[in-house]
């Protein structure tokens, strides 16, 4: 298993991805990647927006959406970025019952999955994240937490996305009294 610090990560995805260019945005692309990080794990780089990062938190947490809270929190940001695909709040938070009497009932399961997309969403309006698996690691006994997405930006979108699903995931992992463990 290779271990790389966050820039070699994102080196790593320049010098080895394959150049494409979705909606006329160049990336570099890594199909299949799995990153495995302690939870909690905070992304150091130029320009980071730790504030940002909490305002999803708490929107996702607590089962909103606010575009206002978000340009308080960056004001310089895209706000445009955050419209229909960002409502994770409204999406998840309903589902949290469900996931947490999923794995209590059966700390084995394999069916505790919160979805950001339903079948009738259409195809603009999808979240970059599909899923956020929870299920107990055999060997380890704690609750690892499986981060699927359709389209994931190293620079951007992982440093957020590790703070935002870490806060679920540890939300989930202390109701169960289980240590947690990451997957991304």
């Amino acid at each position: 298993m290779n271990s790389y610090t966050y820039n070699q990560l994102v080196a790593y995805v320049r010098e080895r991805g394959v150049k494409r260019s979705p909606r006329g945005l160049e990336t570099f692309e890594i199909q299949n990647a799995m990153l495995r990080v302690k939870a909690g794990t905070l992304i150091n780089r130029t320009g980071i927006n730790y504030k940002l990062a909490l305002v999803e938190s708490a929107m996702l947490l607590g089962g909103f959406f606010d575009i206002e809270a978000i340009k308080a929190a960056a004001p310089k940001a895209n706000h445009a970025l955050y419209l229909k695909q960002s409502d994770y709040g409204p999406r998840v938070q309903p589902q949290f019952e469900r996931v947490y009497r999923a794995i209590s009932d059966d700390v084995q399961t394999r069916r505790a999955i919160l979805y950001f997309n339903d079948r009738a969403q259409p195809n603009d309006d999808l979240a970059c994240t599909s899923t956020l698996q929870f299920c107990l690691d055999p060997y380890t006994l704690q609750l690892n937490t499986i981060a699927t997405l359709r389209s994931w930006d190293i620079v951007y979108g992982m440093p957020m996305d590790l703070v935002m699903y870490s806060m679920a995931a540890n939300m989930f992992a202390n109701a169960l009294g289980l240590p947690l463990g990451y997957i991304h």
